[in-house]
């Protein structure tokens, strides 16, 4: 019985790994003007909802709120920018300005050239208010806890705006340089969040927390780049515990230097620079991420790029060949029914244990749509324990740790296997009705086996989250 289900076990993860993944399209606003559309749990009830802004609209901050089972809500207007709406907001972040436990938000308006933040009452109304006038063109915003004390700081172009106890200095202090694209990590591992930027200069540097609420001067991690300017990504692409930096090295015209990057963290501020595989010249590409896309134990990279000449849209994955290699050729598409592509992210948006994708078209087709990953089934349909299993009642699924198993019959051992077919727990029991704690298991997709006295055996997908 052990080695039948191994053998089924290696089974399944030989077909995640190599088979293509289905994703479902579903469009959230068509026709919009979006810099930005981030996941984030905006009203704190433990789903993924999604916040965008909009140019083409007078509603220039929107909140799609997820009601489960991957349905949301019709959009909702966070703040109306009135008559002045085509110089309203650009690129956001969401963060915690005043630390009062809810989430508030930090924007630009490019042609404005305003700082802006909006806090939020606790109920999802928020009040704006102007930080700086900063010039007239700002377009990048990025939020980080600078010196470690809850009280986020925003940097904007080329200025950290301090933030003391949820008061935030509108002089701000000049960092000496300035840039398209900014991602903050603690890349040095002393405890302080740094910054890396993709400066005016076409290089990417990295700026070191002096620890003192600023930062130590730039230190060079890669020059002489095609102009672009385009987004970074923070991510742990091999796997190893260091944040790495992805960045797209896309020319705003492209050309035979089309290499996307992996700039390599070794934990302690230094970085290798390593070439991923050159893109197709003729498209532009605005933004990658690492992933795992087909829960097959590796990260793969998901990109946005657009056709330099008649800016048609399309993303891909790109699949990790199991040794953090990547080849051009071997990529899936997951949607062309975009436009200029310029906000891309990923995370779990409908709780089901597989990673999904978030867009953002800059006007055009598609406007702002996320695709549903069908790798693992959504075990949240009222179908999952018809469809499946009909003898063995798990619940609930998904979990966060505690999880009931019942049947009529005797249950007399159950196993928790992981996806590469590995034993994480067996409990051995002679019950009809027992509990398991998976609470130390990491988020993820897992399976349980259980045996009944009759020696009938079951296996069924649990969800930790």
């Amino acid at each position: 019985m052990k080695m039948k289900l191994l053998f089924m076990s290696s089974i399944l993860a030989n077909t995640l790994a190599y088979s293509q993944v289905v994703f479902i399209q579903s469009t959230l606003q068509s026709n919009s003007a979006t810099r930005d559309a981030k996941i984030y749990d905006l009203d704190g009830d433990g789903d993924k909802d999604i916040v965008m802004t909009d140019r083409n609209s007078p509603s220039n901050l929107i909140w799609f709120e997820n009601q489960g089972s991957g349905t949301f809500s019709a959009a909702i207007e966070l703040y109306n920018y009135g008559a002045n709406w085509q110089a309203g907001l650009e690129e956001f972040d969401l963060l915690d300005l005043d630390n009062d436990g809810d989430v508030d938000i930090a924007s630009v308006t490019i042609f404005g050239g305003e700082v802006v933040r909006f806090l939020n009452d606790g109920s999802q109304n928020f009040s704006m208010s102007t930080i700086d006038h900063a010039g007239s063109f700002d377009a990048w915003i990025h939020g980080i806890d600078v010196s470690n004390d809850n009280y986020p700081e925003i940097i904007s172009e080329s200025i950290l705006y301090t933030n003391s106890g949820g008061v935030i200095d509108s002089n701000g202090i000049p960092l000496n340089t300035s840039g398209y694209s900014i991602v903050s990590h603690d890349f040095t591992g002393d405890g302080y969040q740094d910054i890396a930027m993709f400066t005016y200069f076409n290089e990417i540097v990295l700026l070191p927390n002096n620890g003192a609420g600023g930062f130590n001067a730039a230190q060079t991690i890669d020059s002489n780049l095609d102009f672009g300017y385009y987004w970074m990504s923070v991510s742990d692409l091999n796997d190893d515990g260091y944040m790495d930096i992805l960045y797209p090295s896309s020319d705003y015209f492209p050309n035979s230097s089309n290499i996307m990057k992996w700039y390599e963290s070794d934990g302690a501020g230094g970085f290798t620079n390593n070439d991923l595989f050159t893109v197709d010249t003729n498209y532009v590409v605005t933004h990658l991420i690492a992933q795992d896309m087909d829960n097959d134990g590796d990260n793969d990279i998901v990109a946005s790029l657009y056709q330099d000449q008649s800016y048609a849209g399309v993303i891909k994955c790109y699949w990790n060949d199991g040794t953090d290699g990547f080849d051009s050729s071997d990529y899936q598409i997951v949607t062309t029914d975009i436009e200029y592509t310029v906000s891309l992210s990923a995370d779990d948006i409908d709780s089901d244990g597989d990673i999904d994708i978030l867009t953002g078209t800059f006007g055009g087709a598609g406007g702002v749509a996320w695709f549903q990953n069908q790798t693992v089934p959504n075990t949240t349909s009222k179908d999952f324990k018809e469809t499946l299993h009909s003898q063995i009642s798990i619940s609930p699924n998904p979990s966060n740790g505690l999880v009931h198993i019942s049947s009529h019959k005797t249950i007399t051992t159950t196993r928790v296997i992981d996806l590469t077919g590995r034993t994480i727990q067996t409990h051995s029991l002679f019950s009809n009705n027992t509990t398991i704690d998976l609470s130390s298991l990491m988020q993820g997709v897992y399976f349980i086996e259980t045996v009944t006295i009759n020696e009938q055996m079951e296996v069924q997908k649990i969800v930790i989250n």
